[in-house]
């Protein structure tokens, strides 16, 4: 499952060391895999990575390689397209 609003991975840690937010939830209830941002972030500096990662991801890469990959090859220059793709995180195995 792919979550590209912002704050949309972001979970809580409370006493004991539970963890409490969305990417949690649906974990705890058998997603394989999510992806989700953990800050805000403008809408359409997301746009060539989320392109790029729903390429990978159905040319059969899982969502932690759909990640990576973009972010590698990604041009550093300008800064916003790179410091968006590091707010992303992927969660699970799939």
């Amino acid at each position: 499952m792919v979550l590209a609003a912002c704050d949309s991975g972001a979970d809580t840690v409370y006493d004991g060391n539970e963890m409490l937010g969305f990417v949690s939830a649906l974990m705890a209830r058998g997603t394989a895999g999510v992806m989700g941002s953990m800050v805000r972030l403008p809408d359409m500096d997301a746009v060539p990575l989320m392109r790029s990662l729903h390429e990978h991801v159905i040319a059969g890469s899982t969502l932690a390689d759909a990640l990576f990959l973009p972010r590698s090859a990604m041009d550093r220059e300008p800064d916003s397209g790179f410091l968006t793709s590091c707010a992303f995180k992927a969660f699970g195995a799939a």
